[in-house]
Order: C-alpha cells, then sequence, then structure tokens
C-alpha cells in the first residue's frame, strides 16, 4: 500500500489508516491477532519511511532528524480538576474585605544594622543576644551575669 492512504503525525510518531474496515469479521482470535499485527506493521513501516524522508544531519552516532511539530491533538488521560468551593473562612474574609498577606522571612535589625530571620535562630530582638543582663536590687544578694 502507498503511503498517502495513511495519516501520518510525525511530531507524535504515530500513523492512523482511517478507512481501514474488515472485509468480514474474524472468525477466530488468532485469525484477527494476525490481521492486526499486518495492519500495525505496515502502519510503522509507514511512520519509518516518513522519517527517513526528513532532511537529517550526520552525527558520529547516526543521522539526526528534528521531528515536525505534532498535528493530531492527543486526550487528556483524566478530565480537568473541577474548581473547589470556597470555605466558610474564605467566604467571610471576601465579605469583610480581609486580604491576606504574608509576613517576610527577614527583617532589619535596627541595634545591629543587619538582617536577621524574623522566627528561629539568630533571630531579631533575641534576649539571648544581649550578653550582659543587668540585676536589679530585688534579685537578691547574688548577681546575674550571663557570658557568651
Amino acid at each position: 500500500m502507498a503511503e498517502q492512504e495513511y495519516e501520518i503525525d510525525l511530531g507524535n510518531l504515530m500513523a492512523f489508516d482511517g478507512h481501514h474496515h474488515f472485509p468480514s469479521l474474524p472468525s477466530s482470535r488468532e485469525e484477527l491477532v494476525k490481521a492486526c499485527l499486518e495492519k500495525g506493521t505496515k502502519l510503522v513501516q509507514a511512520v519509518a519511511d516518513a522519517l527517513f524522508n526528513l532532511p537529517s544531519i550526520d552525527d558520529p552516532d547516526g543521522p539526526i532528524v528534528t521531528l515536525p511539530q505534532p498535528t493530531t491533538r492527543l486526550p487528556r488521560e483524566k478530565p480537568l480538576p473541577k474548581k473547589k468551593p470556597p470555605t466558610k473562612w474564605e467566604l467571610f474574609a471576601q465579605k469583610k474585605g480581609i486580604v491576606q498577606r504574608k509576613k517576610d522571612k527577614v527583617v532589619f535589625d535596627e541595634q545591629t544594622g543587619t538582617w536577621k530571620r524574623r522566627h528561629g535562630y539568630d533571630r531579631v530582638n533575641d534576649d539571648n543576644d544581649v550578653p550582659i543582663i543587668e540585676a536589679k536590687a530585688s534579685d537578691g544578694k547574688y548577681l546575674t551575669c550571663r557570658c557568651f
């Protein structure tokens, strides 16, 4: 059979015969499998022939071709996800005009003149960063000094 009888999409590396039909249904499964394999072999050969007709670049590993854009749009495996309804909080926030804003992770520390984390290790305004804590008169006879 000639190559023009098939619809060939080199972008997806596939071929399709839209006019194929069995003259009579095969009587057994083995005959059906044999007929499908023969037709599949012809379609694969048509794709291979079309690939070798594309312009190629010689390479030590073999010829390299650039495939054209696909012409057949393939369907999705699953349907598009449905939009979820808003939660009670989202409805309330929308009604009241509440806008959620994210806080920055780093804040400028005016005491040290550097940027520091808002939370966690080496954070802004951390009490542990102060090397000396003055003792109050009510602390008793022991003076506390925290040194690092």
